[in-house]
Formats: structure tokens, C-alpha cells, sequence
């Protein structure tokens, strides 16, 4: 898999009238009510705009802004949004068979603040999306479903205010120091005319069973 760095300061030299297209993604509620039932101490709860959602999906939007909550409070602003190519035609889902998955790719945005104050990177997919997003004081923010069973309702909250990170283990072997040295000496070789990065990620079940055992919700979790 490959993945392409974005710089979010490409923002900065895009002229404002290209963001004349306006899309409503999310009506806000209230701030969490029963905290037993969600795994932060503080959050903003949404309902998704689901016909904003579908236009987003069936059309070609390069460019486009939209109100959303902006910290666990749900004071809203307006973020302006770019897309970008995340993955390289090449990209694959495999199983630990090394059977390939047939995966529908999102679209893939960078964002920033009307104020400027925040900016960070939005998913797309067939049924939902999620973000994460930081201000200039430090403090990183999150927007996703509620949970697998709950798509309509969405939940943005401060990462510091989660109350269980998931245990994720990797199973794959360190190589060892011959093994780096020997990659090391045969990239310096090559000749590299791509400026990608090759990555790969192992999703252990537990994640997968925190997806509801869905391949697609695993793989759409760890694109972000």
C-alpha cells in the first residue's frame, strides 16, 4: 500500500470562490446524556444528514465547506474542504490468506477552519464518514458514528477525554539488523521516481471484531 504526504498548507494559495458549494453533513443534538453508554467522559452527539452525505458520494466535489461541530461542546464553525489521493492505484486489501478484498475506496479530504484555528483530514465512505481534526492550542478532536449499531448518531469529542484505548498488537516479526541493512543498501540503489512511501498494516481480530467483524469497517477504521 502506498500513501501520499499532504501538505494542509495547500490551503492557503486556494482562492475562497472555489468553495462556493455548501453541504449540511450533520444536525446538532446535545451534549451526551448518559456517559455509560459511550467510551468518553465528554462529547458532542450529531445526527448525520444523510441526503448531504449521498451528494457527497455520487458527485465530484474537489471543493466544498460545511458546518460542523468543532470540540466536545458543539460550538460549530464552517471548515472548508479540499479532497486528495490518499491511496495509489495499486492499493490492495488482503486477508491473512493473502486473498484479495474487493474494497471500495472513499474520498478523502484535508480541511481547515474558517478562523484558521483548525485543520486535519476527513474520510468519506458508502454509509458514513469520520475526522479528526486539531486546534492551535494542542488539542486533537475526533468525529465518527456512535457506534456500529447506531450510524445515524455521531459523536465529537476530545481525544484526551477517551476513557479505554483499544489493545492493538502487531504480529508481524521485527526484522532484524542484517534485514534493515540490506533493505537500506538496496534502496539507495534504486531509482526512485514516485514520491510515495510504501506502508503496511496488520489489523489483528480484535480490531476486526471492534468493527462489528466487517472487513470494510476495519479497513475504512484504519484509513481514518
Amino acid at each position: 500500500m502506498k500513501l501520499k504526504i499532504i501538505y494542509l498548507f495547500l490551503f492557503f494559495s486556494i482562492s475562497t470562490s472555489l468553495f462556493s458549494q455548501k453541504l449540511n453533513l450533520l444536525y446538532g443534538v446535545s451534549m451526551i446524556q448518559n456517559r455509560s453508554t459511550v467510551n468518553v467522559t465528554k462529547g458532542y452527539i450529531s445526527i448525520i444528514n444523510k441526503r448531504g452525505l449521498s451528494e457527497l458520494i455520487n458527485n465530484k466535489y474537489p471543493y466544498f465547506t460545511s458546518t460542523l461541530p468543532a470540540n466536545e461542546y458543539g460550538e460549530q464553525e464552517e471548515f472548508e474542504f479540499v479532497q486528495f489521493d490518499l491511496l495509489t492505484p495499486d492499493f490492495q486489501v488482503l486477508k491473512s490468506d493473502n486473498d484479495e478484498i474487493d474494497y471500495q475506496q472513499g474520498k478523502y479530504y484535508s480541511v481547515i477552519s474558517k478562523e484558521n484555528s483548525k485543520t486535519g483530514t476527513f474520510s468519506f465512505y458508502r454509509d458514513k464518514f469520520m475526522g479528526i481534526f486539531g486546534d492551535k492550542h494542542g488539542n486533537n478532536y475526533n468525529t465518527g458514528i456512535l457506534s456500529n449499531n447506531i450510524k445515524n448518531m455521531y459523536l465529537t469529542y476530545k481525544d484526551t477525554d477517551i476513557r479505554d484505548m483499544l489493545n492493538i498488537y502487531c504480529d508481524t516479526e521485527d526484522p532484524t539488523d542484517e534485514d534493515i541493512f540490506a533493505n537500506t543498501v538496496r534502496n539507495s540503489i534504486q531509482e526512485r521516481t514516485e514520491k510515495c512511501i510504501n506502508i503496511y498494516i496488520e489489523a489483528d481480530y480484535a480490531l476486526y471484531e471492534a468493527n462489528g467483524k466487517n472487513i470494510s469497517n476495519t479497513v475504512d477504521y484504519i484509513l481514518g
